[in-house]
């Protein structure tokens, strides 16, 4: 045994995982030695094929491109759910920059100066930020913030868990937006513009590709929590699953799989606890899925009626007996579960696609931007 392996495993017996943990070199430095890049260059470089005299309003869209930054996973779901209809969008010109992986190759202090370049160069009038990790210093984020004619946005996922860990970020935005519902509450009286939006679909590519329907009943996603002993309740109950992710049979799905498997699904299942199992949220999954035109089946989460119709655009249940049963009744029932389907898909093209979700989010920032700086 090498003395370096040897002194790994000592360390296991004496140290917390916390200490071993923060002695382990950050993903996302401060700065990285040996790096002599100057941030206009590094700009100059990300933006030399951007249109820059376009017609259309400019979006520069700030977040992950790779899923969890791990090239080898594929590209991220905001890549594809919300840059992606960025890009479809013809009323605007969007742009990407990632500040993860410009922090892993050049350190947030080189990042955060690139990020301020790339806003001199390009001058959007949306900056949409979709929050992972703090990497931005946020003295760059507040000074983007104060520019007359640029307004920016942070879009905070699994807010719920989150809100504490984002306090000292977010109020240096011009706009919050949460899907958490009890999220513009809890920001009372901080001075914050808060929006409540909620997940979508983004329907130029989650859509009806009018396919055959040859599985029963599908999971994609990760088996955490009890997802696990309820899909093994219906394989035990003799229904047909198949599931799909991280440590599942039938492995990850890169998004275009994703959207087959929805279209040839009858009943995508769907299970609403948070990846920490504190709370129940109300998932993307929904969306995507009855915009795909499956029937959603859905454990209950507060608020969800708020979107859909219960047992008329989706299926909703409590305990998996109740789920069991629902799943039995329809795949017995096809002409009930295709007129379900069907609603499910029309009130998504009508009040849930990201392209909705996102012009209310730039319509309501535009007003409080432009109410501030007319009173200042």
């Amino acid at each position: 045994m090498s003395l370096k392996r040897y002194l790994k495993k000592v360390a296991k017996k004496v140290l917390p995982r916390k200490i071993i943990n923060n002695l382990k070199p950050t993903r996302y430095p401060d700065h990285v030695r040996k790096v002599a890049v100057h941030p206009e260059r590094i700009a100059y470089e990300l933006s030399r094929n951007w249109n820059l005299n376009s017609s259309e309003e400019k979006v520069l869209f700030v977040g992950l491109s790779s899923d969890y930054d791990d090239e080898k996973r594929g590209m991220a779901f905001e890549y594809f759910n919300f840059f992606l209809a960025l890009k479809n969008m013809q009323e605007f010109n969007a742009q990407l920059f990632d500040p993860y992986e410009c922090s892993r190759k050049y350190g947030k202090d080189i990042c955060s100066k690139t990020l301020y370049e790339l806003i001199g160069i390009y001058r959007p009038k949306f900056v949409f930020y979709f929050h992972y990790v703090d990497v931005v210093d946020h003295e760059i984020w507040k000074k983007i913030s104060s520019l007359s004619g640029t307004s920016t946005i942070i879009w905070l996922a699994d807010d719920d868990w989150r809100h504490d860990e984002t306090k000292d970020l977010e109020k240096n935005f011009n706009l919050i937006v949460t899907t958490w519902s009890d999220g513009v509450k809890v920001r009372q009286g901080t001075n914050k513009n808060v929006f409540l939006s909620q997940w979508g679909c983004n329907h130029f590519y989650y859509k009806n590709l009018h396919i055959e329907r040859d599985i029963d009943v599908a999971f994609i996603g990760q088996l955490y929590g009890t997802r696990k002993e309820y899909i093994d309740y219906l394989i035990d109950s003799g229904i047909n699953v198949k599931t799909y992710g991280f440590g599942t049979e039938g492995g990850r799905l890169n998004q275009f799989e994703m959207i087959e498997i929805m279209n040839r699904a009858k009943i995508i299942l769907n299970f609403s606890a948070s990846s920490q199992k504190r709370t129940k949220q109300i998932k993307g999954r929904i969306f995507e899925a009855a915009g795909c035109g499956a029937m959603v089946l859905s454990d209950y989460v507060d608020g969800i009626e708020k979107y859909f119709v219960p047992d008329k655009e989706i299926t909703l249940f409590k305990t998996k007996e109740e789920m069991k049963e629902k799943i039995l009744f329809y795949l017995n029932h096809e002409d009930e579960l295709i007129k379900i389907s069907h609603a499910g898909e029309q009130r998504i093209l009508k009040d849930h696609t990201i392209y909705k979700r996102l012009s209310e989010i730039f319509d309501y920032v535009s007003k409080v931007k432009f109410s501030n700086e007319r009173k200042a």
